[in-house]
């Protein structure tokens, strides 16, 4: 299970410090946060790096605008969790070290092992992606009509109805006390 994302960058493993951030519920704002951290001895570009991402906004004036984030490494993702000292920082904590386990167990397979792992991963993506298939195949049969296709609806049925009634000339479509029955769709 994945709590918050690792990439790997350069044979590192890096975490987000924005999804750090979040995942630990810290209220108070990621840059009053992060250089609050930053103080317990973590080195930009040893510990971490910084990050610029640009956005799109709502405002028309000002469409982008530039955010900056911190890719971080999982020492210092460990340790901050820690500092921490809730709950969230524990169980992310506990997540960084078996990640890391994870990695150590990796490094040691054989090149056999390592391809029936990215197998078994590959087979349960596809399974994965089997189910999000069918739930959108299901959500598609079970959708209800929009008022467009509503629209597109009663006009089939009126034309129909016309043609069933023998056009627009005939004695049925034009009998006034058949008109009600013929348009109360």
């Amino acid at each position: 299970m994945e709590l918050i994302k690792i990439i790997e960058r350069e044979g590192r493993q890096l975490v987000s410090g924005r999804e750090l951030h979040e995942f630990l519920e810290i209220r108070t704002k990621y840059k009053d946060w992060f250089r609050r951290m930053v103080e317990y001895g973590f080195e930009e570009e040893i510990d971490f790096i910084r990050v610029a991402q640009k956005r799109a906004t709502n405002s028309l004036k000002n469409p982008v605008t530039t955010v900056i984030d911190h890719a971080i490494s999982i020492d210092m993702a460990k340790e901050i969790s820690m500092i921490q000292r809730t709950e969230k920082g524990k169980i992310a904590r506990q997540y960084f070290i078996n990640c890391e386990k994870k990695l150590k167990e990796v490094k040691k397979l054989s090149p056999m092992e390592l391809m029936e792992l990215q197998f078994k991963a590959l087979k349960e993506q596809k399974e994965k992606i089997a189910q999000v298939e069918n739930k959108v195949d299901k959500l598609e049969e079970d959708m209800p009509l929009f008022q467009i296709d509503c629209k597109e609806i009663q006009a089939l049925v009126r034309k129909k109805g016309i043609e069933a009634l023998g056009g627009y000339r005939s004695i049925a479509y034009n009998d006034n006390s058949l008109r009600g029955k013929k348009n109360s769709c």
